[in-house]
């Protein structure tokens, strides 16, 4: 059996305006909806350092269980229920390893926030705010989704639907590394791959959010990867002995990995800038140049496209991670979903030692977000102006001062964007004439 790592899709939906809609008037106790596939009974919870409440609904199937013959298949549409059903408790998360989440947990210092695993776990945890009359208009909506779905032949999904669901996450366990899959170029979903969908221009030319934090692979990733030993540098050695490694995910023949070395490390000698030069290398690649050329094919097809980057180290984790870790992989999470604000300070984005001067952040990017899904542009009154990305290459640097940048990481943008591909088109052409 093909040992491909497996993880289906969680979601996690958050109405958009959490701190903006006051609560006075507000209806109080156990909210009440109906839906086309049943009524649902969810509760209300406070927002905290605020007077506002938020009715919350957990647990909403939008999908029927992914089991049997339906596992790895195109998603069926939920099934009705009778009666009135309760939507008080997180439902299961995905099956995954949680051995890995464990020491994750650890690392992070997060109190309580793993779940029961099953493989049935289609299903949608909705916040919106506190109904203070019958509302008719929409809310706008922000999603997070994580997982991801592997590519594979028929004859390997057929014998994976035949695999006890705890077999197949044992598999991804024993693999021992971070799962990278390729997109599945599904005809439905994916009628091609994302980037040619990109370069053609086959995409709703909508208004587009995008950004990156400024250390995308500063601690988390090497740390779910088992890398070792970054507290005290690295070697050019280490450092080139690692890329080969992972070149093929990065889609470089080896014979030009010493264009990378050349492009970051230099002459460097020194193991905690070589540590650093790497960090920044892994993160471009895998991180910020997508982002950014993402950005870029929405902008010249005429869509308002908005770039950020965030830069705040925050004090969530000065106890955890080094001190050369800046903004990390997903530290601007906490701050999109209000963890300062969150009552129940076991929940995963809480954030209860926020400083004020976090908690103002937090607020501001709420807003950013929320003026963002209501109308297209994040702008908005008492908000630092956030400027359209066009062909200034104009940004948000998001911190506790928040300013303009231009150009994000010119001379790096050059090198993956132009530099290497010329060299690797070069490669290629010449292997043709072999």
């Amino acid at each position: 059996m093909s040992q491909r790592q497996i993880f289906l899709l969680q979601v996690l939906v958050w109405a958009a305006c959490l701190l903006l809609i006051p609560a006075e008037g507000c209806v109080t106790g156990q909210p009440e909806l109906v839906t086309p596939q049943g009524t649902l009974q969810g509760k209300q919870v406070a927002v905290k350092g605020t007077d506002r409440r938020v009715d919350v609904f957990l647990g909403i199937p939008f999908a029927r269980p992914p089991v049997g013959p339906l596992r790895f298949s195109p998603p069926q549409p939920a099934e009705s229920w009778d009666g009135v059903r309760d939507a008080t408790t997180f439902p299961p998360i995905c099956l995954q390893d949680l051995e890995m989440m464990g020491r994750l947990k650890e690392l992070m210092d997060i109190k309580e926030y793993l779940l029961p695993t099953s493989e049935d776990c289609l299903f949608l945890n909705v916040y919106t705010p506190a109904r203070c009359a019958e509302r008719k208009d929409k809310l706008p909506i922000i999603a997070n989704l994580t997982g991801c779905e592997a590519a594979s032949m028929a004859e390997t999904v057929e014998c994976l639907r035949k695999k006890a669901a705890k077999e197949v996450v044992l598999t991804v366990q024993q693999q021992q590394h971070l799962p990278i899959v390729p997109v599945s170029v599904d005809g439905i979903f994916f009628p091609k791959a994302p980037e040619e969908l990109l370069r053609r221009q086959e995409f709703h030319r909508i208004p587009y959010l995008i950004g990156i934090n400024n250390h995308e692979f500063g601690w988390l990733l090497p740390k779910t990867m088992n890398f070792s030993g970054l507290k005290e540098g690295m070697t050019r050695e280490t450092i080139l002995s690692t890329i080969k490694s992972v070149r093929a995910i990065m889609d470089i023949p080896s014979e030009l990995v010493h264009l990378l070395a050349d492009e970051y490390l230099g002459i460097e000698k020194d193991p905690l800038a070589l540590r650093d030069a790497f960090l920044d290398l892994m993160g471009d690649r895998f991180f910020v140049i997508m982002s950014f050329k993402t950005a870029q094919y929405h902008r010249d097809a005429g869509a308002a496209v908005y770039f950020y980057e965030f830069q705040h180290r925050s004090s969530l984790i000065s106890k955890i991670k080094p001190d050369y870790v800046k903004a990390d992989h997903g530290d601007e999470i906490t701050f999109v979903f209000g963890g300062p604000f969150m009552a129940n300070e076991s929940f995963l984005f809480a954030f209860p030692g926020a400083r004020e001067e976090e908690k103002q952040l937090s607020k501001t990017m709420m807003q950013y977000w929320a003026n963002f899904a209501r109308t297209g542009d994040p702008n908005g009154k008492g908000l630092f102006h956030w400027p359209l990305f066009d062909l200034t290459e104009s940004y948000l640097e998001l911190n506790l001062t928040p300013k303009i940048g231009k150009k994000l990481r010119g001379a790096k943008m050059e090198f993956w964007m132009k530099t290497l591909p010329e060299a690797i088109w070069k490669y290629q052409e010449g292997k043709k004439e072999l």
